[in-house]
């Protein structure tokens, strides 16, 4: 099974659980990692509409507890082998904190939901209060077409382009 991290002491104590309870301070800065399908990258980039997005959240993983190729492993991957994919990077401060596009106006949140055996599994959560104890709502189209275009339009003025991480042999 290829792996993209070193499998070592130092990988199962960042990337699992180990007991420690979700951490719901995110700072700006912090940077998000998510795979996306190299097939689905135009001239190097993501294109906006290929983004997925449903009414659990935008997947992802948090720079303070894993290193950008831990979306590619198994671990975070739901058992999966991930090759094919490349990793988004964006930062917390690239999140839109609203998008009135339509009324009622959508907040977005990000929010810690560590798995068992991926501590750094976060979500872009969205609902009309941004609170993270409300359910999370999958926002209309246009909603989610202008999150999609802006925070795209962020990765890409920061010249922040996909990485792609080969297998460890």
């Amino acid at each position: 099974m290829p792996t993209f991290s070193l499998d070592d002491a130092e990988y199962r104590q960042r990337v699992h659980t180990n007991g420690r309870a979700a951490d719901q301070n995110f700072g700006a800065d912090e940077s998000l990692f998510r795979r996306f399908p190299k097939e689905s990258l135009v001239n190097g980039w993501p294109m906006p509409l290929t983004v997925h997005f449903d009414d659990t959240g935008i997947s992802v993983n948090r720079s303070r507890y894993s290193l950008p190729q831990d979306v590619l492993e198994p671990d975070c991957c739901d058992g999966y082998v991930r090759v094919g994919q490349v990793v988004l990077e964006f930062l917390a401060s690239d999140i839109p904190a609203q998008l009135p596009a339509e009324i009622p106006a959508y907040r977005f949140v990000l929010r810690h939901v560590p798995l068992e055996c991926c501590y750094a599994h976060s979500v872009i959560w969205v609902n009309e209060e941004g609170d993270i104890e409300r359910p999370c709502l999958k926002p209309s189209k246009t909603v989610r077409n202008l999150f999609r275009a802006e925070l795209l339009t962020k990765m890409q003025a920061a010249g922040r382009v996909p990485r792609e991480f080969l297998p460890r042999e």
